[in-house]
């Protein structure tokens, strides 16, 4: 499926000629209003438990109860996202390592998955992208060009858009090394806004894709405000073709607009 995605981009990226009734704040406005943000929601705040398929499993051994939450997500408008790691049962003798490689592994997940979530759904694609912007664009897409990062180390983004704002995929390169990363978000529609669905990345190498992996998500309606409860994420390795690897990231108990207080142990995401 990946290859399919990255071979049908390749044949509408032909060259650019400028089109002369190309509107560029026309294009922006509907890159700002046409997707569903929580910023644009109007909600301060939200905390949540999460927990994955591997705790779950743990907790049921262990504990005969599989609803244990060893983090605690909290978000602050318009993008903070923090980690707080919650208390759990008294772990068995001889499975505190087992449950320790668990907490590590979901921790991973959540920091590589918040990097998409915070610019698909949380801040939005129009608030990431920086204002030195170059744009490009033909009769069937428009790329929009910047570098982000520290002068040292510069990262370059290059997002393409159908002519109706929607992202087709993202590619952000490293000018260091010859590695590459291509995103390809997927979206739903949800009234008149485009709901972030899930992503396909590739991380390439050398114009050979190494691996890769799919995020879908399932989202509901929380006080009417879409939130995802299931991240479903499925990485596949191109030396071990057949063989990947699946787990599920679920999130519950949403609530919005509290008194929340950021202690000193709270583990940001960022």
């Amino acid at each position: 499926m990946i290859r399919i995605i990255l071979i049908s981009l390749i044949l509408i990226t032909n060259a650019f000629c400028q089109e002369k009734d190309f509107n560029e704040q026309e294009f922006f406005k509907k890159i700002k209003e046409s997707y569903y943000t929580l910023n644009g929601t109007g909600a301060k705040n939200f905390t949540s438990l999460i927990t994955n398929s591997g705790m779950e499993s743990f907790a049921e051994e262990q504990w005969n109860n599989k609803e244990i939450f060893p983090f605690q997500l909290i978000w602050f408008a318009p993008g903070k996202l923090y980690l707080s790691q919650q208390g759990v049962p008294t772990i068995k003798e001889g499975k505190f390592k087992e449950y320790q490689d668990i907490i590590n592994g979901l921790k991973g997940q959540l920091k590589g998955v918040f990097i998409d979530l915070q610019r698909f759904y949380i801040s939005g694609l129009y608030g990431n992208i920086n204002d030195d912007y170059l744009i490009k664009h033909n009769d069937q897409i428009i790329e929009i060009s910047f570098e982000a990062g520290d002068q040292d180390n510069r990262t370059q983004f290059n997002y393409t858009f159908g002519l109706n704002g929607l992202c087709l995929k993202i590619e952000t390169l490293n000018p260091d090394t010859s590695t590459r990363v291509v995103t390809y978000p997927k979206f739903k529609t949800v009234k008149t806004k485009w709901l972030c669905s899930g992503w396909v990345v590739q991380n390439i190498k050398n114009d050979e894709i190494k691996s890769g992996f799919e995020v879908q998500l399932k989202n509901s309606l929380v006080n009417n405000i879409w939130v995802p409860y299931e991240i479903l994420i499925i990485v596949q390795k191109t030396e071990e073709m057949g063989n990947t690897y699946t787990d599920i990231i679920k999130i519950k108990n949403y609530l919005f607009n509290q008194a929340v207080e950021l202690l000193n142990n709270s583990k940001t995401t960022n």
